[in-house]
């Protein structure tokens, strides 16, 4: 049985509904963190280790969904090109947020689309924010294996990507055009610097999550 005390927190911390994620689910992302931080059962865990700094990042990083790959319904950034193509037209510049952006598939299959687009790269702007410090951390590494270049084209990956031993290496030309930070979507400063609107905001693994 999940204790109730981690539910709370993890509603509090991520928002995150707890039938929306399955028992199952959290359940072993519990059990993963009694093992590493050595409390004897769940119940300890909740009541002696939850509260250690650091503890309920911990835990966030192992409950977040990590599951995604580049140009994921791929429509979708077909329509935001033409959406920036206008905006652009109007003498604005077209800004985009990607909250989560998990390892960063989504957020830097924007910035391929609007790169091999013709728009000036001055044009648009790119956020991406996500609340695992781990799915963070990759994004910026840059780095893909297989299941996450399912969806690239022959001609995109040998334009943007160079192969190596751990994956498919992004080009640092497309990484540095997504400015991505350790972000939760229930904080109110998030993006609080970047005043203004956003003319686009991919949020396809954020609502579903929410209580």
């Amino acid at each position: 049985m999940i204790p109730s005390g981690v539910l709370r927190a993890l509603e509090r911390e991520i928002g995150l509904d707890a039938d929306c994620l399955g028992e199952s689910a959290i359940a072993a992302a519990i059990s993963d963190r009694v093992r590493a931080t050595g409390a004897g059962t769940a119940e300890e865990y909740a009541s002696r280790y939850l509260v250690i700094p650091g503890e309920m990042q911990a835990l966030v990083n192992r409950v977040v969904v990590p599951e995604t790959w580049f140009f994921r319904v791929p429509e979708s950034f077909a329509e935001i090109e033409q959406r920036a193509r206008e905006i652009v037209a109007e003498g604005r510049t077209f800004r985009a947020a990607c909250i989560p952006c998990s390892t960063g598939e989504e957020p830097y299959s924007l910035a391929l689309t609007l790169c091999d687009s013709g728009l000036s790269p001055d044009a648009w702007e790119i956020d991406a924010a996500d609340a695992s410090t781990e799915a963070i951390a990759a994004a910026r590494r840059g780095i893909y294996r297989e299941p996450s270049m399912r969806g690239v084209s022959t001609t995109i990956r040998d334009r943007h990507f160079r192969a190596g031993p751990g994956g498919w290496e992004l080009s640092t030309a497309i990484r540095d055009r997504v400015r991505i930070a350790t972000g939760n979507v229930l904080d109110s400063m998030l993006f609080a610097e970047r005043a203004g609107e956003y003319d686009a905001v991919f949020c396809r693994n954020l609502l579903i999550y929410l209580t």
